[in-house]
């Protein structure tokens, strides 16, 4: 029996014929077809055909070729009425405002929050469809060559020839300098407390040149405009009424949109999610289960399982964003910030590209637009896209920094700010020392999704987070498990040298007795020193996702504090992040395993350094009361 079992799995045949009956002619063997096929490999089966499905077939191919044929009208057609119809929305929704008896006019929900949409909407159209284009035909002209060469070229030379002067760059830097003194001098008349934030930043700027890998080689222009645009960002983000209106509006929508993730998971999950194990419809009104039950739900006194409600943001996110992805739309938004980073900060395209991309995507995707050049970047750009990896948080994991009521504007605004601040202390740790092959943006293009449809692109997606979540779930209970075997084993060792049970030896304790100092220079309150500093350990040693926990916490701390530590905190930058890192850009670039694991640890340092950067220039901003 066993040898006619071997036997068939060796000759293992289908043999089919057209009266059913097996013929060696016809005789399919698995084992000499190969199993790699498409549609395409089969033949075609034979059908008697009529006059109906004839004409049927005929008017299939003649709508199909006039479509293809009629690719550009017809969608230049679609574009047409899906306007028209918008407007006629839009108009409609103005009408009955204006009729209707509405309330003052809100700019985050309803009719203002549509009206700044179509706004914004509609100026980017004007600028890339008409302004830009206008502007390049005019280039082409004879007017615009003139203007070219002689006005736009003689500035650039000009402005060439100012910086070839030893004495030029180094005096916009100082420029740069005074002119941030001063702002800050001004707005902190009678809270001088807030500049020791600066004071801390101007060290931090030190204390990274002096641990540079080439000092003598710093480019000041990556730093200057780094740091730069992280206090101008800061300054619209937290200073400027309209600014802080927009981060805030930005964070509660991001909020609501999360809160969409719940249908699902609270269906697949149960009460694990909508912490409701009891219908109340299924008991008595005046019973005594009814009565406890209702004031259980009405005062939240039921816990949600971290693992089942706030990871599985995770999947609705990464959902979202291969939609995105697959339209081109985050790759858009990634090139235009991206471009503005590399013609300010002056780093190259796929450095300035990965940066920006760090602002929505985590440390192992953002890469992933890059991934066709990252065999042929220099260890410097390797450094500095591990560098804006670890400086910034994705925006898949959001939710569940919001989930320990940490403030989503403050997350969002962390994140835009640390993206040049990534590149500053990318280029003051690792200065480049060769020349980059991907300087100019001319021949290189961002990556394009593979699938097939969106439909494949976003059900990838939700399937890729099962990885993702089952990673943050699994670095959670080893992390904190660790932890807890640390503080035991200190613990024991204190009570020998006494300390007490009721003020035991613990590696929180260790960890916040070190890091004071660096609490104390990104201007945390006094009495907060050490908690701040024990969440800075949190975050480095284990995940940010436990420093944010023990954030949630520590209600006594002072809020400057908090929203300096929510700062500080908001970056991957962590011993965990580098192993994962590590595995996630040597799968992209094989061969360029051994410089990726040599800039590791300094990219973690520079990441860190970027994050605590972003919370002294926050500390500089925010008020003492």
């Amino acid at each position: 029996m066993a040898g006619h079992h071997q036997q068939g799995e060796e000759n293992l045949a289908l043999d089919i014929s057209d009266e059913g009956r097996c013929t060696k002619a016809e005789t399919l063997s698995l084992k000499d077809t190969k199993l790699d096929i498409t549609n395409e490999d089969f033949e075609d089966l034979q059908f008697e055909t009529n006059v109906v499905t004839e004409k049927i077939e005929a008017f299939n191919k003649a709508l199909a070729d006039f479509v293809e044929d009629h690719q550009v009208t017809l969608r230049q057609c679609c574009y047409v009425i899906g306007f028209i119809l918008y407007n006629v929305f839009f108009f409609g929704a103005i009408y009955h405002f204006t009729v209707a008896s509405k309330p003052e006019l809100q700019w985050c929900d309803g009719l203002g929050f549509l009206i700044i949409i179509t706004i914004f909407v509609y100026t980017i159209l004007f600028y890339f469809k008409v302004l830009k284009p206008s502007y390049s035909k005019f280039l082409e002209s004879k007017l615009g060559v003139k203007f070219q060469d002689g006005i736009v070229d003689r500035i650039q030379i000009s402005q060439e020839d100012l910086f070839r002067t030893r004495w030029a760059a180094p005096a916009v830097y100082l420029g740069i300098f005074i002119l941030i003194l001063t702002y800050l001098i001004i707005d902190t008349g009678g809270d001088r407390d807030r500049l020791k934030s600066f004071f801390g930043l101007i060290a931090l700027v030190f204390l990274g040149f002096f641990f540079s890998k080439s000092p003598g080689k710093v480019v000041w222009r990556h730093i200057a405009w780094g740091l730069s645009l992280q206090f101008i960002f800061a300054v619209f983000i937290i200073k400027w009424a309209v600014g802080v209106a927009i981060f805030n509006c930005l964070g509660n929508k991001v909020s609501a949109l999360l809160e969409f993730a719940d249908e699902g998971s609270g269906f697949v999950f149960g009460y694990l999610v909508n912490q409701r194990p009891v219908f109340l419809d299924s008991l008595k009104n005046d019973s005594l289960a009814h009565g406890v039950f209702s004031e259980v739900y009405e005062n939240g006194a039921m816990g949600f399982v971290f693992m089942f409600k706030v990871l599985s943001v995770i999947y609705f996110l990464s959902f979202l964003v291969s939609m995105l992805f697959y339209w081109g739309a985050m790759q858009w938004v990634v090139a235009k910030i991206g471009w503005m980073l590399q013609v300010t900060v002056g780093t190259t395209y796929c450095e300035s590209m990965n940066a920006a991309a760090n602002i929505f995507l985590g440390h192992t995707e953002s890469p992933l637009l890059i991934q066709p050049y990252l065999p042929i970047m220099t260890n410097s750009e390797i450094h500095a896209v591990m560098t804006g990896g670890f400086a910034t948080i994705a925006g898949t994991v959001l939710a569940a920094y919001i989930s320990f009521n940490i403030d989503a504007a403050h997350l969002l605004s962390a994140s835009v700010m640390s993206a040049p601040a990534a590149l500053a202390c990318a280029k003051l740790m690792y200065p480049e020392t060769k020349v980059s092959k991907t300087k100019y943006s001319k021949n290189l293009a961002l990556a394009k999704s593979n699938e097939a449809n969106v439909l494949d692109a976003a059900t990838r997606g939700a399937s890729m987070a099962v990885f993702l979540v089952a990673n943050i779930a699994g670095t959670l209970i080893a992390v904190l498990a660790f932890v807890a075997f640390l503080n035991g084993v200190l613990s024991w060792c204190g009570m020998l040298i006494g300390f007490t049970a009721e003020h035991p030896l613990t590696f929180e304790l260790i960890l916040g007795k070190c890091f004071i100092p660096l609490s104390w220079l990104m201007g945390v309150p006094t009495q907060d020193l050490e908690d701040v500093g024990l969440l800075i350990g949190l975050k480095t040693f284990a995940t940010e996702f436990a420093a944010f926990s023990k954030l949630k916490t520590m209600v006594h701390l002072h809020p400057r504090s908090k929203i300096i530590a929510t700062y500080a905190l908001c970056g991957f930058s962590n011993l965990a992040s580098v192993g994962i890192s590590i595995a996630a850009l040597s799968a992209m670039a094989p061969t360029r395993r051994g410089d990726i694991t040599s800039v590791a640890f300094r990219a973690l340092v520079s990441g860190s350094l970027a994050c605590f950067m972003t919370a002294c220039v926050a500390g500089c901003l925010i008020s003492s009361t």
